[in-house]
């Protein structure tokens, strides 16, 4: 080993193992060391010098980067476990608990036609369901029972959603109107808004739930736009970091409500980040 050292490599070796006995009281060992290697003869240990001490950090580091090290490999293991369940072929899934099984826990039947959207309630076994048959359906999903039938659109309801604590249902339709429904009331339809002029449409809007007026419409999309999301509250920073908006006084209260940001997804293949007070494209993922 020592021929792979370099004499400066040796010297400042010699150095900290002669340290390391001063400092540990093995003084017949050091005085002997000392003898074997003439050039050290008159080493005195310096508790100011680069060689104080080294012997024992650089032990102790070599003791966390083996701990570090078995860490690492105990996770890789787990991750190789985790990945080995999934399987193209279809072959033996171990984790029952979040893979698919052989056969559904509940089949739910009632539509007459195509189902578009399908949005769990964010605290409660319910589920709802917006169908080309003009109704959205409300399931419990733990016992499979329809509750109810929602009825008031004319065309085929394209997509629904609950709001953040559950009390609102809003739907949206082909025949150009969105439609609100206090889930708390049971589902009363309380607000019908005008969409856009064409079922098939390359822009998004927001609308104020109260007032129905529009406060902005987002143009930029070559083609029709499928969805359409605000950006959770939790996302938020990590946005302004991309767009170099950093966040001030003014726009906090904005963030806290999670309706600063919009992401839009259209058939045009691209995905857009729009600044929702002011209806800027800010963004937009190619793919």
């Amino acid at each position: 080993m020592a021929a792979h050292l370099s004499e400066r490599q040796k010297s400042d070796l010699h150095k900290s193992i002669l340290d390391y006995l001063h400092t540990a009281g093995f003084s017949k060992t050091c005085d002997s060391l000392r003898l074997e290697v003439p050039d050290l003869a008159n080493f005195a240990p310096d508790p100011t010098s680069t060689t104080s001490g080294l012997l024992v950090k650089k032990w102790t580091s070599v003791i966390r980067m083996q701990r570090k090290i078995l860490e690492l490999e105990s996770r890789l293991s787990a991750a190789q476990e985790e990945l080995s369940s999934f399987s193209a072929d279809g072959a033996k899934r171990t984790n029952k608990d979040w893979l698919p099984t052989d056969s559904p826990k509940r089949s739910l039947t009632g539509h007459r036609d195509k189902i578009n959207a399908v949005r769990f309630h964010p605290h409660y076994s319910i589920l709802a369901s917006a169908s080309v048959d003009a109704t959205v359906k409300i399931w419990d999903w733990e016992t499979g029972e329809l509750e109810k039938t929602l009825k008031g659109h004319m065309k085929s309801v394209t997509d629904c959603d609950f709001n953040l604590d559950g009390k609102l249902l809003a739907t949206c339709s082909h025949d150009l109107f969105i439609k609100l429904w206090n889930v708390v009331e049971d589902y009363t339809n309380f607000s019908t808004l005008r969409g856009h002029e064409h079922s098939i449409s390359s822009t998004a809007r927001i609308t104020e739930i109260e007032s129905g007026t529009m406060k902005v419409e987002m143009r930029g999309h070559d083609n029709r736009v499928e969805s359409a999301v605000f950006v959770p509250k939790i996302s938020i920073p990590a946005v302004r970091e991309l767009v170099a908006q950093p966040a001030s006084a003014s726009s906090a209260k904005v963030d806290s409500l999670a309706v600063s940001f919009v992401m839009t997804a259209s058939r045009d293949k691209t995905i857009k980040l729009w600044d929702s007070l002011r209806g800027l494209c800010l963004w937009t993922f190619v793919g």
